[in-house]
Formats: structure tokens, C-alpha cells, sequence
């Protein structure tokens, strides 16, 4: 994993994770149960890469909310709908398409026209 770090921090391109694949950017891995047919209740795996602080929840649909909205007491999570995306570039946070921050109990579409 150090050698893994490392090289991610050199790399100097663009670093993709699509669909599950955005979800090991965190660590623990947070899989939210009730989503995911396979997974009934909230699992939590420690083979992330640690570079993010919330989970990640792909191909959001709105009747996730209730059960986002309660996982989202203890980690903020980013809701990312299909044929949606975040990037993260020099600092700032842009948003393509429907992305939806639920934390402490509450739900928030970021603006696809401005930076954070």
C-alpha cells in the first residue's frame, strides 16, 4: 500500500474511479446496506487508499434517501447519480450532472456551475 501511495502521489494524470472503483478512494471502504441487494446492512473494509474523508454512494436514485439520510448521521456521504461525476483538481471540487451531499441528516444538490 506505501508503494501504491507513493506512486499516486508522483503521478502526475488523471486518476479515475468509476462506479465501485470511486467507492477505494476512502478507508475504510463504506458499503451502505439496504442499496445494494447484496448487502442488507452497513459494511465497512479496510482496503481503501485513504485520500478521501466521506463515502461515496454510486448510481444514486432518490429512493436511496431515507437510508443515506440515516448513515449520513456518522460520514457524510456523496450521492452520485449515473452519467454523473466530481472532480478534484488543484484543490477545488467541480460538479457534472446530479451529485447530492447527505450529512447530519440532511440532503444537498451541489451546483454543477460552481467550485468548491
Amino acid at each position: 500500500k506505501n508503494d501504491l501511495m507513493k506512486s499516486l502521489n508522483k503521478f502526475k494524470g488523471v486518476i479515475i474511479g468509476y462506479s465501485a472503483g470511486a467507492m477505494i478512494f476512502r478507508n475504510p471502504i463504506k458499503i451502505v446496506g439496504g442499496i445494494d441487494r447484496e448487502y442488507n446492512n452497513t459494511e465497512s473494509v479496510n482496503l481503501g487508499l485513504d485520500l478521501i474523508n466521506f463515502v461515496i454512494s454510486p448510481h444514486y436514485k432518490s429512493d436511496q434517501d431515507k437510508i443515506l439520510l440515516d448513515e449520513s448521521k456518522t460520514n457524510p456521504i456523496l450521492a452520485i447519480a449515473d452519467k454523473s461525476a466530481v472532480i478534484f483538481k488543484k484543490g477545488k471540487l467541480s460538479i457534472i450532472g446530479e451529485v447530492f451531499l447527505f450529512d447530519n441528516m440532511e440532503k444537498n444538490k451541489l451546483n454543477s456551475s460552481e467550485e468548491r
